[in-house]
């Protein structure tokens, strides 16, 4: 006599299908439960947009055109400014790691908000921020491309691109050119 657990061989197959079929009805709705849970727990954009004092911004500090303002705005600005706008994925793991850990970085490379104390604090380094900004523009590195993917508007143009880095480059010359101390 072959051996058959005891569980298995007291219920009848109809009693079987039943609990199959229960159980895959049970799995959309413990993710929904398990998503709903995430989205409550788990802290909101606002958490990780700071305040801005306007004397402190690029705008405030360097003279800005209106299409690199623009780029600035629709590319640049969500990331690397303490103005980010989080998107509904960013409040569900591992989503939101990965877009708290991007926004650290790029705010660490360049604040916009922060310009006057941060990278702009010195003209050096003002500069070579400006110049690596358009070399990541240039190269496509930036913006990043699973933000370009999940944003559409912040995907750059080759014309874009140009304004930019023409601008970035220009700014640079004129920083590094100015005697004196290294501040702006």
């Amino acid at each position: 006599e072959q051996y058959q657990p005891l569980l298995c061989s007291s219920l009848s197959s109809t009693a079987v299908f039943r609990m199959k079929r229960i159980k895959w009805r049970l799995i959309p709705v413990l993710a929904a439960t398990a998503i709903a849970t995430a989205a409550v727990v788990l802290p909101d954009g606002d958490a990780i947009t700071l305040g801005v004092d306007p004397a402190q911004t690029l705008e405030a500090n360097i003279p800005v055109p209106r299409e690199v303002a623009q780029i600035l705005a629709r590319a640049c600005r969500n990331c690397h400014s303490n103005q980010t706008v989080m998107p509904w994925y960013a409040s569900l793991p591992p989503a939101s790691w990965l877009v708290a850990r991007d926004i650290a970085k790029a705010r660490a490379a360049m604040n916009l908000s922060t310009w006057a104390t941060g990278s702009g604090r010195n003209r050096a380094v003002a500069a070579a921020t400006l110049a690596a900004a358009c070399a990541d523009i240039r190269s496509g590195r930036m913006p990043l491309p699973a933000y370009r993917f999940m944003h559409p508007e912040s995907r750059l143009s080759p014309a874009d691109r140009r304004v930019f880095c023409a601008w970035a480059n220009r700014l640079t010359g004129e920083l590094l050119s100015r005697s004196g101390p290294s501040e702006p």
